[in-house]
């Protein structure tokens, strides 16, 4: 138990894929191994349209889902129910947070990732990534202002589809206690802060030459 009147602060990648997602390889018998490597105290897992529900015995895990809306993905962090896709953004972001959950804006203006405009409803969610290891995010300046603009939570994470690439990039949280719920309340009080990283070229081929091996460049 943590000292009375003492927080702590826990490293947490929030953008992760599982092999639960059409293009991910990660397992989940995998994670303990991953975040031990990588000095993690937990991840979120975000497949594509997919609550994946992964949980392992010991590790801080946060469900969540990344919503492809009929403008853009949304990321839902502490949802347990499926969230349907091709809906329009507003209706999305509604339904993340009648599960209580936190509405989080991804990979904002990358020319390679679908994101929903971030000034359009930076007023709806609640985070915003402005550290994505998988994405050229070079209009980062931008991004700032529009968390600034809307008092958004600003976080973190990998977008990683490959084990190697977990804690690529991750948030820091400030929290009372080491637990899901904590850690939600603590994003959503803007408590974070953002630790940057890139996923090599390598990765990122690895990651391309299984794409090919196991759909044969039909996707």
């Amino acid at each position: 138990m943590k000292p009375r009147g003492k927080s702590l602060k826990v490293k947490i990648d929030l953008h992760v894929h599982t092999v639960n997602s059409k293009d991910g390889y990660t397992r989940p018998r995998e994670i303990p191994r991953i975040l031990r490597s990588k000095g993690l105290d937990g991840i979120a897992v975000t497949d594509h349209d997919v609550n994946s529900r992964v949980e392992v015995e010991g590790c801080l895990i946060l469900p969540g889902i990344e919503v492809s809306t009929l403008e853009g993905h949304i990321i839902g962090l502490g949802i347990r129910e499926p969230v349907p896709k091709h809906r329009d953004p507003l209706e999305t972001i509604d339904l993340i947070h009648s599960q209580g959950g936190l509405a989080v804006i991804p990979h904002p203006y990358d020319m390679f990732s679908h994101s929903v405009d971030p000034v359009k409803f930076g007023g709806c969610v609640d985070a915003i990534e402005v550290a994505n290891a998988s994405a050229m995010q070079l209009r980062r300046k931008k991004i700032l202002k529009v968390a600034e603009r809307f008092g958004l939570a600003m976080v973190g994470g990998s977008d990683s589809h490959l084990p190697q690439t977990i804690g690529d990039a991750y948030t820091v949280i400030e929290v009372d206690y080491s637990s899901v719920e904590d850690v939600l309340k603590s994003i959503a009080s803007r408590r974070t802060e953002v630790v940057s990283g890139r996923t090599s070229i390598l990765h990122m081929l690895l990651k391309v030459k299984k794409d090919l091996l196991r759909y044969g460049g039909n996707r």
